[in-house]
């Protein structure tokens, strides 16, 4: 039957529940395809076994066990009907039912695609032959799969060692060399070996094993994963004295890998412990419990007046790299310190992740008072913005007035400490200090003043005086009447007796 166009066949020794199989054998120079049923453009109707001797140099396509391959068809004829046939032959058990089915498919040019490679693919199992057919030639091709040693995926814990080889199952393998990913360091490198000593994230990614002449392809791939912790920003840790919102510790991983990926490593336990401001003291806040399942929680051993992080549960179902991290209870200057989170793997291994907490604050002269700063006009207004400690070089301060206030704290960066000589009515509001890093600002404090004429405080208190002199009058009054409503009814009481 003739099939106009270009139609292709995938013949694999798979038998299908609901298809037979047949065995074709070679019979001289040409293969019998009398019975073969009618061609069908896209797919057979038949799957069938075939056992075909080889002929002509074959293709060696090299690659792993588990990975993707694709068995390429280099030309194709560019003239009437083309007929593209797959098969696989069998090297020892012809009615061994080596499965394929849902691991083939066809790309657009009838080039095979084979995913997951099987064990039973490689040339110690058989051969995969292409036949390519039109009106007037007929071509064959063989395939022949060689095992390349060498993982698809790799985990490491960071500093940890990393060892590669493209190995091949054949001394007839070209010379191959790994390619590592941008940026990545190595202690040797050696034609298809490399070794790194110490890892870290910077050996994340494909490490490629490649080399391609014309009848030889070979290419392995390791996708390497560095488990580590990410470190802090710069810019992350500060907060201010009157926050509403405590802040978040980060502790994450420099990519976002699975929980259990993480527990397979050998995960023992974890820990968040904290060292205060100016001290080498260190108390664990949290510990990390597995079972039954992830959570923060709170020692038996500690037992501060008011606890410094709040404890969480884990979600381990989900990839999240800020899975670690945890909250601060509340905001003060108790919490000013270094804060480091851990975890520790049966390998002797550690992971840690620091975050310095600081917390900057507005101090007044005179004191602030629930309502604000209150002082008098021409009164003397000290202000201090503080960390609790000298301040970094890398950090400036900026204060910023009130809009109504005409004082000027010059120009930028500004001192920590700022006086207002003779404070005026206009200086009233809130006065805010900015704490900075290369002009970006981290968090920002604010004080409120409360500027008063001493006049209105005079009127306060005499019409304080008046009213309660007011009081008192009526209060006396209130007293003699009754005094002689007392009398009245005692002289009463005599005249009757």
């Amino acid at each position: 039957m003739e099939v106009p166009g270009f139609a292709t066949y995938f013949l694999t020794p798979t038998s299908l529940p609901q298809l037979p199989v047949r065995t074709y054998r070679h019979a001289g120079d040409d293969l019998d395809l009398e019975t073969n049923p009618a061609g069908i453009p896209n797919m057979p109707s038949e799957i069938i076994r075939v056992v075909i001797p080889s002929s002509g140099p074959p293709e060696n396509i090299f690659t792993q066990q588990g990975s993707s391959v694709t068995l390429p068809i280099k030309e194709l004829p560019k003239e009437g009907n083309v007929y593209v046939r797959w098969y696989f032959c069998p090297s020892q058990n012809p009615e061994a039912q080596d499965d394929f089915k849902n691991r083939v498919s066809l790309s657009k040019d009838s080039s095979l695609i084979l995913s997951p490679v099987q064990d039973t693919d490689f040339i110690s199992a058989g051969f995969f032959r292409c036949e390519i057919q039109d009106y007037k030639t007929k071509t064959e091709i063989e395939y022949r799969l060689h095992r390349v040693n060498m993982p698809t995926e790799l985990t490491l814990l960071a500093g940890e060692s990393l060892s590669l080889s493209c190995q091949t199952d054949t001394q007839s393998a070209p010379p191959a060399k790994i390619t590592r990913p941008q940026g990545a360091t190595y202690d040797k490198l050696s034609g298809n070996s490399v070794f790194v000593s110490s890892t870290s994230t910077q050996h994340s990614g494909t490490w490629t094993c490649e080399v391609t002449t014309d009848r030889t392809k070979l290419k392995a791939t390791t996708t390497v994963t560095i488990i580590d912790l990410s470190p802090t920003s710069p810019d992350d840790g500060y907060t201010f004295m009157s926050s509403k919102s405590p802040p978040m510790l980060p502790c994450s991983f420099t990519s976002e890998i699975p929980w259990l990926t993480v527990e397979q490593k050998g995960l023992r336990n974890g820990s968040w412990t904290f060292t205060p401001l100016n001290q080498n003291s260190q108390t664990q806040l949290l510990y990390l419990q597995l079972q039954p399942s992830p959570a923060w929680r709170r020692p038996n051993s500690y037992t501060p007046n008011k606890p410094l992080l709040k404890e969480q549960q884990l979600k381990s179902q989900q990839r999240l790299k800020d899975y670690l991290s945890v909250q601060v209870s509340e905001v003060s200057p108790e919490i000013r310190g270094t804060y480091t989170c851990s975890l520790e793997f049966n390998s002797s291994r550690t992971l840690n992740q620091t975050v310095h907490l600081e917390v900057l604050e507005v101090l007044s002269s005179p004191a602030a008072a629930r309502e604000g700063v209150r002082a008098l006009v021409g009164d003397m207004v000290n202000l201090t913005c503080s960390l609790g400690h000298a301040l970094p070089w890398d950090l400036t301060l900026e204060w910023i007035p009130p809009p109504s206030s005409a004082f000027s704290p010059g120009s930028a960066p500004h001192p920590e400490h700022l006086s207002i000589p003779a404070a005026r009515l206009q200086d009233s509001g809130t006065w805010t200090c900015a704490l900075k890093r290369n002009g970006k600002t981290l968090t920002s404090a604010t004080v409120t003043l409360k500027i008063e004429r001493l006049v209105d405080i005079w009127v306060i208190v005499v019409i304080s005086s008046a009213a309660g002199f007011v009081l008192l009058l009526v209060i006396t009054a209130f007293i003699v009447r009754r005094q002689k409503q007392c009398r009245v009814m005692i002289v009463s009481m005599e005249i009757i007796v």
